[in-house]
């Protein structure tokens, strides 16, 4: 409320920056250097189902050295912001004024009243402006309210920052390769005219420890897997081959198959062709069961693990690929342990050699208007059927039962190459907050590349410093994406490890 008393009342004056910070305010302060006079110390929004459910939770920051309020966590595109009533608490002043344009862009001023608030600011034609006297007449101050918006939906993000790396490799012009994880070990294989180079690193942003190896066979390198205790390979003639030493040397497991789908946990998982059909089998088990109709014999995503309190067992997934007629699949797959399902509602284009990611969309409640993260699935890149990459990032928050063309700022940056059987992994990186006004973690061997123009509606990380907590955050961990390689439309090896983060992932938390 505002605070219209004799100032002999207040010889023991509110602190500036004194703020509730229970939780059921919907603002902090977050600075205090201004006279508390004509501070605002709370503010929010009054309650109006018409335009928004919970609108009064909407949570709102007060920067007092900068004389800027503001709600960092966007409202959903679409808010219609023109007619907003406003709370306001303040210091003892003698005057209390809105500025703004309204619908016809003229100038309006209203006289705030806490106690008869019946006049709808409109906040669509940019900040209010609240102005504030103190009781002396001569102390005042001008704070810009604002109140944002997203452009687009709410849990669109946008890829940044990125840099790249040539693929870690003893080779100078690798023409194939794969990189798989083994335990906590990332393990990148490459070749180039019989030559292979094996390179492992804990961090994949980090430093790479590169060795030329000698095989006594020659390597599918697109056949490399990674079960939880040892890597497998296929010869160039089926043959399979086991390392239990991160690749130095290999040992012969006595069986022969056409594709390797992937590993689920210590058992690989495969495709044998008998000469008539296909079958699914195992390694070092020994089921086998026929193929279906739409199951992919080669040229599936790599697995991706999930697990959960409604399944015993964890659930493999996998997109794409060609089945046994030749055709591309758009199909989404599940093994449990023991059986394979087709998940498929709705798809995205079919191709083989399609990327399958688990990251993250931003999700903003529209009960107190939080941000949390919400597990998603993504689906990159892929030869489709006129032999071109596809060039659409496509996801799917339901574990791959319905996919949907991801929004525009979730799109791969203009000048990352669409490749089909690259990899990729997500390694979590801890940030501070210089790791965060800097966005740079790589090392002398990565380079930065330009950045796309951040909306105008995003909010400076950094400029947000409010608190409920206990003790401030000074540290937190950012998802990476890392992707490796890749074939392009020529059928070229693209010789680079992309490394790229979604622009609200690297955000300081809100606390």
């Amino acid at each position: 409320m505002l605070k219209k008393v004799a100032i002999y009342l207040i010889s023991g004056a509110v602190m500036a920056g004194v703020a509730s910070c229970n939780s059921g305010t919907s603002s902090t302060v977050i600075s205090s250097e201004a006279s508390s006079e004509v501070a605002v110390t709370a503010f929010s929004l009054k309650a109006n189902e018409n335009i928004l459910s919970s609108l009064d939770s909407v949570y709102f920051s007060i920067d007092l050295n900068n004389a800027r309020i503001f709600n960092a966590d966007s409202l959903p595109k679409g808010t219609d912001i023109s007619r907003m009533l406003v709370n306001i608490t303040t210091g003892y002043v003698s005057k209390a004024e809105l500025r703004f344009k309204n619908i016809n862009l003229r100038d309006t001023v209203i006289d705030y009243d806490s106690d008869n608030t019946t006049d709808s600011i409109d906040f669509a034609a940019g900040p209010v402006t609240l102005h504030l006297v103190a009781l002396d007449g001569t102390t005042t101050r001008d704070y810009s309210i604002e109140i944002n918006v997203h452009t687009i939906v709410s849990d669109t993000l946008m890829w940044q920052p990125e840099a790249r790396r040539n693929l870690p490799s003893t080779l100078s012009a690798p023409e194939a390769q794969k990189t798989v994880k083994s335990g906590e070990t990332y393990v990148c294989m490459t070749t180039e005219s019989g030559n292979v180079s094996i390179a492992t690193a804990q961090d994949p942003a980090g430093q790479w420890d590169s060795q030329s190896v000698t095989l006594s066979f020659n390597p599918d390198v697109d056949e490399l897997a990674a079960t939880d205790e040892a890597l497998f390979i296929l010869s160039d003639n089926g043959d399979l081959y086991q390392s239990t030493d991160l690749g130095e040397t290999w040992t012969d497991c006595s069986t022969s198959w056409y594709h390797i789908t992937g590993a689920y946990g210590s058992t690989l998982l495969g495709i044998e062709y008998d000469g008539t059909k296909y079958n699914n089998v195992t390694y070092p088990a020994t089921i086998s069961t026929p193929v279906s109709d739409r199951f992919p014999v080669k040229g599936n995503s790599e697995l991706v693990i999930y697990t959960s309190e409604w399944s015993d067992n964890p659930v493999a997934l996998m997109i794409g690929g060609r089945s046994a007629a030749g055709s591309k699949l758009y199909d989404t797959w599940a093994y449990d342990g023991s059986q394979w399902a087709n998940l498929t509602r709705t798809h995205p284009i079919a191709a083989d050699g399609m990327t399958l990611l688990p990251y993250y969309l931003v999700k903003t409640s529209d009960t107190n208007w939080r941000v949390t993260k919400q597990s998603i699935l993504m689906a990159i890149g892929g030869q489709m059927s006129n032999g071109k990459n596809n060039e659409i990032v496509y996801v799917s928050k339901d574990l791959g039962f319905n996919w949907a063309e991801a929004d525009s700022l979730m799109q791969l940056p203009e000048f990352l190459t669409p490749v089909n059987m690259a990899q990729v992994f997500v390694h979590d990186v801890k940030f501070t907050d210089s790791d965060a006004s800097t966005q740079s973690r790589a090392t002398d061997c990565w380079t930065a590349l330009p950045r796309k123009q951040v909306p105008r509606w995003w909010v400076d990380p950094m400029a947000v410093v409010n608190s409920r907590a206990v003790a401030p955050i000074t540290s937190w961990e950012v998802p990476f994406i890392y992707m490796f390689g890749g074939y392009d439309n020529e059928g070229k090896l693209v010789d680079s490890i992309w490394r790229s983060t979604i622009t609200t992932l690297a955000f300081k938390p809100l606390q």
